[in-house]
């Protein structure tokens, strides 16, 4: 009988976080929209972020050095800089 409510409280969470979801999705903004300079065949990265200033110029050297043209970061709710520094990047 346990098992039987952990799984149900499960599945009811998740349906939870599915409304939660498509009520936020509107709330996606784009500050900067490079990729229409894109080329078709062009890679593109995509990829969340919060407050990671210190690792992105490692993270954006090492996949520019993979052959990544195009980054498409979602920044979720930065505070330490990432944001400004995402902005002034040419791809």
């Amino acid at each position: 009988m346990a098992s039987k409510l952990g799984s149900y409280r499960l599945r009811l969470q998740r349906k939870r976080w599915r409304l939660r979801a498509l009520r936020k999705r509107r709330n996606l903004k784009s500050v900067v929209n490079r990729i229409k300079s894109a080329d078709p065949n062009d890679i593109v990265l995509i990829c969340t972020v919060r407050n990671e200033m210190v690792l992105l110029p490692y993270f954006l050297a090492y996949y520019r050095r993979l052959g990544v043209k195009q980054f498409m970061f979602i920044d979720n709710g930065s505070e330490d800089g990432t944001t400004e520094f995402l902005k002034s990047q040419p791809d």
